[in-house]
C-alpha cells in the first residue's frame, strides 16, 4: 500500500469513527428535546436492523458501487442521521428513523474498510494493516465522546456536537471519494453473502467465536451507549470511562496483537474474559471512585478489547479457507447483532430498573461469553 493510499485510509477512518463515537451522546441529546432511555433504545433497535441488513447487503454492495464508493455512501448516511438529531426540537417518534442512518452508516463503513485496505495491500502486509485500521477506528470511537464533552465545556450544546459531528462523517466519505477511481481499476474477489454461504460458515468452527462476540458486542454496547446514566448513578464523569478505554484498548491491540496472535487462542480467550468478567464485577459490587472506576475500566478495555482480536483471528484460520472470507463478514454482523440489540433492551432495563439493574444483566452475559471460551477450550483439547 502507498503513503497516500493509506493516509487517506487512516483520514476517514479516523473522522468516520470520531463522529460515530458521538453517537454516546444520544442520551443526552434525547434528554435535551424531552425523550428517555426508553426511546434511545428504540433509536438502537432500528440502528440493529439497519446494521444487520445493510451489513449482509455491504459485499453486494460493494461489488457494484466499489469498496471506496460505498465507504464515501456510509459517511453521508451517518452524516444525514446526526444533522436529522441536531436540529430536532422534540421527541417526534419520527426520529427513531434516524437509527437508520447510524446503523447503516457505521456497517458498511466498519465492514468493508478492511477489504479496501487488504485490496492495496501485499500478503505479508495485511495483519499489519488490518491491526492499524483496528487501533484507529478504536481511537476515534474513544475520541468522539471525549470530543464531545471538551465541546460541551466550552459551551456548546449537544445538539452543537450533533452538528459538528455530521461534518466529520462528510469530512469522512470526501476523503474515500478520492479513492474511487483508483479502487474501480482494482480486481476484488466477490464479497457478497447469501443464505446457503451463512449455513455453511455456521457449521465451521468460527461458529462458537460468532456468538460469542454478538454477546460481547452486546456488553460494550450497554456499557458505551448508557455510559451517562450508569456514570451519573456511579458518581463519576461519562467522559472518564471513554479516555480510559480508548487509550488502553489502542495501546493493547498495536502493542500486544503480535504476541496475543501467537497463543493458544481459546485459552487466552478464557484468561481475558475472566478479566472482563471482573471489570463487570467490580462496577456492581465495589464503592467507586474516579481511581476505582478508571482501574476497572482499564481491566475492561483490556479484557475486551483484545478478546475481539483473539475471536476474530479463529475465524479468520477456520479449517475451511474458502469460506474465511464469508466468515470475516459474519463475523462483524454476529457484533453488530449485539451492538444494537442489547441496547434496545437495555434501554427498557434501564428505565424501568435503573442502572444498576443493567450492570447487573451485563454482568450475567460477561459470565455466558465466558463459559462458551470454557467450550471452547474443552473442545480444542479433546481434538
Amino acid at each position: 500500500m502507498n503513503r497516500n493510499d493509506l493516509t487517506l485510509i487512516a483520514g476517514f477512518t479516523v473522522a468516520h469513527s470520531t463522529a460515530y463515537g458521538m453517537t454516546f451522546l444520544l442520551p443526552l441529546r434525547v434528554s435535551e428535546i424531552g425523550g428517555d432511555e426508553g426511546f434511545v433504545g428504540l433509536i438502537l433497535g432500528v440502528g440493529m436492523v439497519a446494521a444487520l441488513l445493510t451489513g449482509w447487503l455491504s459485499g453486494h454492495l460493494a461489488d457494484r458501487a466499489g469498496r471506496a464508493g460505498s465507504v464515501a455512501a456510509a459517511g453521508g448516511a451517518q452524516a444525514a442521521a446526526f444533522a436529522v438529531m441536531a436540529a430536532a426540537s422534540d421527541a417526534d417518534p419520527m426520529l427513531i428513523l434516524s437509527g437508520f442512518g447510524f446503523g447503516a452508516g457505521w456497517a458498511v463503513f466498519y465492514l468493508l474498510t478492511p477489504l479496501l485496505a487488504i485490496s492495496r495491500a501485499q500478503a505479508k502486509d495485511r495483519v499489519k494493516y488490518l491491526t492499524i485500521i483496528s487501533g484507529l477506528m478504536m481511537l476515534g470511537i474513544g475520541l468522539g465522546p471525549v470530543l464531545g464533552r471538551v465541546l460541551e465545556w466550552a459551551g456548546l450544546s449537544v445538539s452543537g456536537v450533533f452538528a459538528i459531528a455530521a461534518g466529520l462523517s462528510l469530512i469522512g466519505a470526501g476523503l474515500a471519494l478520492v479513492l474511487v477511481r483508483s479502487d474501480l481499476s482494482i480486481s476484488h474477489g466477490s464479497a457478497s453473502l447469501n443464505l446457503a454461504v451463512l449455513g455453511r460458515v455456521l457449521r465451521t468452527r468460527a461458529a462458537l467465536p460468532t456468538v460469542m462476540i454478538a454477546i460481547g458486542g452486546g456488553i460494550f454496547g450497554c456499557l458505551t451507549s448508557y455510559q451517562a446514566p450508569i456514570s451519573e448513578a456511579i458518581g463519576v464523569d461519562y467522559a472518564l470511562f471513554f479516555a480510559v478505554f480508548v487509550v488502553t484498548v489502542v495501546g493493547a491491540r498495536l502493542g500486544l496483537a503480535g504476541h496475543i496472535g501467537r497463543q493458544p487462542p481459546y485459552a487466552t480467550a478464557f484468561a481475558l474474559l475472566s478479566i472482563m468478567v471482573a471489570a463487570l464485577l467490580s462496577w456492581v459490587r465495589l464503592p467507586q471512585s474516579p481511581l476505582v472506576y478508571s482501574a476497572t475500566t482499564v481491566l475492561f478495555a483490556f479484557g475486551y478489547g483484545l478478546t475481539y482480536s483473539v475471536l476474530n483471528g479463529i475465524v479468520a484460520n477456520i479449517e475451511q479457507q474458502d469460506l474465511a472470507p464469508p466468515a470475516l463478514l459474519v463475523f462483524p454482523l454476529a457484533y453488530f447483532l449485539g451492538l444494537y440489540g442489547t441496547p434496545f433492551l437495555g434501554g427498557w432495563v434501564i428505565a424501568t430498573h435503573g442502572a444498576e439493574m443493567l450492570l447487573f444483566v451485563l454482568v450475567m452475559l460477561g459470565l455466558v461469553e465466558w463459559c462458551l471460551a470454557a467450550v471452547g477450550l474443552i473442545r480444542k483439547r479433546k481434538r
